[in-house]
Protein backbone atom coordinates (compact mmCIF):
# COMPACT_ATOMS: atom_id res chain seq x y z
CA UNK A 1 0.00 0.00 0.00
CA UNK A 2 1.47 3.14 -1.04
CA UNK A 3 1.21 6.60 1.03
CA UNK A 4 0.10 9.89 -0.31
CA UNK A 5 2.84 12.08 -1.90
CA UNK A 6 4.54 14.54 -0.08
CA UNK A 7 3.83 17.87 -1.27
CA UNK A 8 6.24 20.79 -1.01
CA UNK A 9 5.14 23.52 1.31
CA UNK A 10 4.99 26.19 -1.60
CA UNK A 11 2.31 24.03 -3.29
CA UNK A 12 0.67 22.43 -0.32
CA UNK A 13 -3.06 23.82 0.22
CA UNK A 14 -3.67 22.61 3.84
CA UNK A 15 -3.38 25.87 5.93
CA UNK A 16 -0.56 25.12 8.29
CA UNK A 17 0.38 27.16 11.09
CA UNK A 18 3.34 30.15 11.27
CA UNK A 19 5.14 27.50 13.18
CA UNK A 20 4.30 24.77 11.01
CA UNK A 21 5.10 26.92 7.48
CA UNK A 22 8.56 27.81 9.33
CA UNK A 23 9.49 24.01 10.50
CA UNK A 24 8.56 22.36 7.07
CA UNK A 25 10.14 24.84 4.60
CA UNK A 26 13.51 24.69 7.01
CA UNK A 27 13.04 20.78 6.66
CA UNK A 28 12.59 21.18 3.51
CA UNK A 29 16.08 23.93 2.88
CA UNK A 30 17.83 21.12 4.90
CA UNK A 31 17.39 18.70 1.87
CA UNK A 32 19.10 20.96 -0.35
CA UNK A 33 22.19 19.06 -1.43
CA UNK A 34 25.21 20.56 -3.25
CA UNK A 35 25.70 20.62 -7.26
CA UNK A 36 29.06 20.42 -7.32
CA UNK A 37 29.66 16.59 -8.53
CA UNK A 38 26.59 16.82 -10.95
CA UNK A 39 28.76 14.95 -13.35
CA UNK A 40 27.37 12.42 -16.49
CA UNK A 41 28.75 8.95 -15.50
CA UNK A 42 31.43 7.35 -17.84
CA UNK A 43 29.01 4.40 -18.26
CA UNK A 44 26.45 6.82 -20.29
CA UNK A 45 27.22 6.30 -24.08
CA UNK A 46 28.70 9.57 -26.04
CA UNK A 47 24.57 10.74 -27.31
CA UNK A 48 23.64 9.82 -23.11
CA UNK A 49 26.60 12.54 -21.62
CA UNK A 50 25.70 14.93 -24.14
CA UNK A 51 22.41 15.02 -23.09
CA UNK A 52 23.09 14.81 -19.32
CA UNK A 53 25.43 17.71 -19.45
CA UNK A 54 22.78 19.91 -21.53
CA UNK A 55 20.27 19.24 -18.70
CA UNK A 56 22.38 19.50 -15.85
CA UNK A 57 23.46 22.95 -16.99
CA UNK A 58 20.21 23.99 -17.51
CA UNK A 59 18.79 22.02 -14.13
CA UNK A 60 21.72 23.74 -12.07
CA UNK A 61 20.71 27.12 -13.27
CA UNK A 62 17.52 26.95 -12.12
CA UNK A 63 18.71 25.05 -8.57
CA UNK A 64 16.82 22.06 -9.29
CA UNK A 65 19.29 19.09 -9.43
CA UNK A 66 22.16 18.10 -6.30
CA UNK A 67 24.75 15.75 -6.58
CA UNK A 68 22.02 13.08 -5.57
CA UNK A 69 19.93 13.45 -8.43
CA UNK A 70 22.89 12.20 -10.86
CA UNK A 71 21.72 8.69 -11.09
CA UNK A 72 18.17 9.59 -12.04
CA UNK A 73 19.27 11.92 -14.49
CA UNK A 74 21.62 9.50 -16.10
CA UNK A 75 18.53 7.00 -16.20
CA UNK A 76 17.08 9.50 -18.21
CA UNK A 77 19.61 10.30 -21.00
CA UNK A 78 20.22 6.72 -21.08
CA UNK A 79 16.80 6.50 -22.15
CA UNK A 80 17.11 8.78 -24.28
CA UNK A 81 20.26 7.97 -26.17
CA UNK A 82 18.63 4.30 -26.42
CA UNK A 83 15.18 6.15 -27.90
CA UNK A 84 17.26 7.73 -30.50
CA UNK A 85 19.03 4.16 -31.69
CA UNK A 86 15.91 2.20 -31.34
CA UNK A 87 14.32 4.80 -33.71
CA UNK A 88 17.06 4.65 -36.15
CA UNK A 89 16.95 1.25 -36.06
CA UNK A 90 13.32 0.83 -37.13
CA UNK A 91 13.09 0.94 -40.92
CA UNK A 92 9.48 0.43 -43.47
CA UNK A 93 10.20 -3.31 -42.97
CA UNK A 94 10.84 -3.57 -39.75
CA UNK A 95 7.15 -1.82 -38.46
CA UNK A 96 5.32 -4.18 -40.99
CA UNK A 97 7.53 -7.38 -39.58
CA UNK A 98 5.66 -9.52 -36.99
CA UNK A 99 7.21 -10.18 -33.69
CA UNK A 100 8.23 -13.79 -33.64
CA UNK A 101 8.43 -16.14 -30.71
CA UNK A 102 10.54 -19.50 -30.87
CA UNK A 103 9.09 -22.39 -29.19
CA UNK A 104 11.35 -22.04 -26.60
CA UNK A 105 10.72 -19.44 -24.16
CA UNK A 106 13.99 -18.15 -23.21
CA UNK A 107 14.43 -16.80 -26.70
CA UNK A 108 12.17 -13.99 -27.66
CA UNK A 109 12.84 -11.44 -30.49
CA UNK A 110 10.97 -8.03 -29.21
CA UNK A 111 9.84 -5.63 -32.16
CA UNK A 112 12.18 -2.45 -32.27
CA UNK A 113 8.74 -0.37 -31.75
CA UNK A 114 8.81 -1.86 -28.24
CA UNK A 115 11.85 -1.04 -28.02
CA UNK A 116 11.19 2.65 -28.78
CA UNK A 117 7.71 2.98 -26.34
CA UNK A 118 10.16 1.43 -23.15
CA UNK A 119 12.70 4.06 -23.88
CA UNK A 120 10.13 7.02 -24.47
CA UNK A 121 7.92 6.15 -21.62
CA UNK A 122 11.37 6.23 -19.17
CA UNK A 123 12.16 9.70 -20.38
CA UNK A 124 9.12 11.21 -20.41
CA UNK A 125 8.64 10.04 -16.55
CA UNK A 126 11.87 11.78 -15.88
CA UNK A 127 11.40 14.52 -17.29
CA UNK A 128 8.29 15.08 -15.63
CA UNK A 129 10.01 14.30 -12.00
CA UNK A 130 13.21 16.92 -13.22
CA UNK A 131 10.29 19.54 -14.60
CA UNK A 132 11.50 19.24 -17.89
CA UNK A 133 7.80 19.66 -19.07
CA UNK A 134 5.81 22.46 -19.32
CA UNK A 135 3.45 20.72 -16.89
CA UNK A 136 6.01 20.03 -14.66
CA UNK A 137 7.54 23.64 -14.77
CA UNK A 138 4.19 25.00 -14.23
CA UNK A 139 4.31 22.90 -11.12
CA UNK A 140 8.00 23.82 -10.14
CA UNK A 141 7.16 27.42 -10.49
CA UNK A 142 4.62 27.74 -8.26
CA UNK A 143 6.75 26.36 -5.14
CA UNK A 144 10.12 28.54 -6.30
CA UNK A 145 8.07 31.94 -6.35
CA UNK A 146 10.97 34.40 -6.02
CA UNK A 147 10.33 36.10 -2.62
CA UNK A 148 9.59 40.12 -1.79
CA UNK A 149 12.24 42.04 -1.92
CA UNK A 150 13.36 43.60 1.05
CA UNK A 151 13.74 47.35 1.71
CA UNK A 152 17.78 48.43 1.36
CA UNK A 153 19.06 49.19 4.16
CA UNK A 154 19.92 53.34 4.76
CA UNK A 155 23.71 52.61 3.38
CA UNK A 156 22.65 50.19 0.68
CA UNK A 157 19.70 52.76 -0.19
CA UNK A 158 22.57 55.83 -0.60
CA UNK A 159 24.69 53.62 -2.43
CA UNK A 160 22.93 52.27 -5.22
CA UNK A 161 21.21 56.31 -5.33
CA UNK A 162 24.89 57.41 -5.90
CA UNK A 163 25.25 55.10 -8.23
CA UNK A 164 22.17 55.65 -10.11
CA UNK A 165 23.00 59.24 -10.09
CA UNK A 166 26.43 59.11 -11.36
Amino acid sequence: MAGRKVVPIGLNKKHFTNAEKAARTKAEQSLKGGNDHVKPPKWLDETARKEFRRLARELILLDIITNIDVGGLAIACDAYSKYIMASAAITKATIDAETTKSSNDATVKRHPLNAVEKYATIYRQYCSEYGLTPAARIKLSAQYKPEEEAAPSGVMAFLKQRAESN
